[in-house]
């Protein structure tokens, strides 16, 4: 494996070393924004405001993954609490970045009075995307590593896992994470009420995490219910969560409704982001604006301002 991407001694003697997990991961955020982004603005929805939406989605996310593997190998941690900090260098639990992002970005809009459903719609494709350029950090890093088998395409990924040929499962979820990802896009371009694009992820995604979980070998952290892991229980709920609100979406409004400027405006007024939109030709979409294929509304005219035409009068017959 290759946990370290660049290893460079300068001449004047420091070190610069720049783990593949920390780029893997820096790379997934950007290329998950910038898709964001375009998406965001080709259906017309403010970027300002899904532009923060990912920034607090990447905080709640990095803090919860990195908060729930700290607390499932506590004694890693005892002597040395500080490295709770060097995320650069691996151990983060996705589930706990999901839920973390989930609460942090929904908290976002709450305050911000905006619908969440249609953006988290729009955001799953991307954390899908996102997902699974991390697992390539994981599979270079060397963890999240499979069990023993003697299968072709098994892989020794050294360190903990040792020299002993294993189940590739950081390449098993890349792949998974891909169907997923395909299922969503074709969902998502088809009308569909707001939710159902999250809640077909939640279900396809815990049924993926449970099967890969059959044959991970790396420390899951002690068994729960049922004996299973806890990856593997947070599934089932998951299933079970992703199920309810897909029942609940058939209430809910298209998923093409408008959405409205963020409550606090940037201080100058004009953001770097507002003026891409405006450069690609979008404009943040509001009640006023038409929706594409729509005509724009006719206003007649009253003639010049501040005089008023006045009809001529016949006379009485």
């Amino acid at each position: 494996m290759h946990p370290v991407l660049i290893d460079y001694t300068f001449p004047w003697g420091s070190h610069l070393v720049i783990p593949s997990f920390g780029v893997c991961l820096a790379t997934a955020y950007l290329v998950a924004l910038n898709w964001g982004f375009s998406r965001s603005t080709r259906r017309g929805y403010n970027p300002e405001l899904v532009h923060n939406m990912f920034m607090f989605l990447l905080i709640g996310a990095v803090g919860g993954a990195r908060a729930t593997y700290v607390w499932l190998e506590w004694d890693e941690f005892v002597d040395r609490p500080l490295d709770a900090f060097l995320i650069w260098k691996g151990g983060l639990v996705f589930y706990g970045g999901l839920i973390g992002g989930y609460i942090t970005s929904c908290s976002y809009l709450w305050y911000q009075r905006q619908p969440m459903l249609p953006l988290c719609d729009l955001s799953v494709s991307c954390v899908a995307v996102g997902h699974m350029i991390g697992r390539v950090g994981c599979f270079l890093n060397g963890c999240c590593y499979g069990v023993e088998c003697d299968l072709p395409w098994a892989v020794e990924f050294g360190g903990h896992a040792g020299d002993i040929p294993r189940h590739p499962t950081q390449i098993y979820e890349i792949i998974g994470l891909g169907i997923i990802l395909l299922i969503l896009e074709a969902l998502y371009k088809r009308p569909h009420k707001q939710g159902m694009i999250l809640s077909v992820y939640t279900i396809l995604y815990a049924f993926e995490r449970f099967t890969n979980e059959m044959v991970r070998g790396d420390d899951r952290g002690g068994e729960m219910v049922f004996n299973l892991s806890i990856s593997q229980d947070i599934a089932l709920v998951g299933v079970v969560a992703g199920l309810a609100m897909l029942v609940y979406s058939r209430w809910m409004p298209p998923w093409d409704m408008p959405i409205p400027a963020p409550r606090f405006p940037f201080e100058d007024g004009d953001s770097s982001l507002a003026s891409a939109a405006d450069a690609q030709g979008t404009t943040p979409r509001n009640s006023d604006t038409p929706r594409p294929g729509e005509s724009q509304p006719s206003v007649k005219s009253s003639g010049k301002p501040g005089k008023k035409k006045s009809k001529k009068k016949g006379p009485r017959v």
